[in-house]
């Protein structure tokens, strides 16, 4: 085998204004339903705004060989999540809807549900949010949180047997 090359060519691509773009069209969607999972519907387009401002001004420091520009990425969204939840401590109220189609409806149960989420340790409530809401694969959480992919498989099953177990109790009490 031979050995990696340091002719500037064969160097993978620093991030430039059209990778940069790139990477923002293509992980925008995500990036704010993770942090509608993790902080809140009402701050997440807010945040994601905020997190690509930041990675563009530090772009310069991106190292290709270090990892792939999605998983840089992904460190930066969820360390900016999880200063966020520092700062602001949400325990949002649990609301208990009536059952409806209305947009009120699915907008309760929606907060009702992030409620329930909040209830979660805090690594069961980041691999819900990374898979159901930012819509990433085992395999990238598992890179994304340094486990391997069976653990997260294994966690996000039980992690959503509490969910419903946590729903279900609730439901009862209204």
């Amino acid at each position: 085998m031979a050995p990696p090359s340091d002719d500037p060519a064969s160097r993978p691509e620093r991030l430039n204004r059209t990778s940069f773009q790139e990477l923002y069209v293509r992980h925008w969607s995500a990036v704010v339903n993770y942090l509608r999972f993790r902080i809140g519907p009402l701050e997440a387009e807010d945040a994601a705004s905020e997190i690509f401002s930041r990675l563009w001004s530090r772009r310069a420091s991106y190292d290709p060989r270090r990892a792939p520009a999605d998983h840089w990425l992904w460190a930066s969204v969820r360390h900016a999540a999880i200063d966020a939840l520092r700062r602001n401590n949400p325990e949002p109220e649990p609301v208990h809807p009536a059952v409806g189609d209305s947009l009120e409806d699915r907008t309760a149960r929606q907060i009702d549900l992030l409620s329930t989420l909040h209830r979660l340790n805090a690594t069961d409530h980041e691999i819900l949010a990374l898979r159901f809401g930012a819509g990433l694969p085992h395999q990238h959480i598992a890179t994304v949180l340094g486990m391997r992919p069976g653990t997260v498989a294994v966690r996000m099953h039980r992690a959503l047997l509490r969910l419903r177990m946590m729903e279900t109790t609730s439901g009862d009490s209204a």
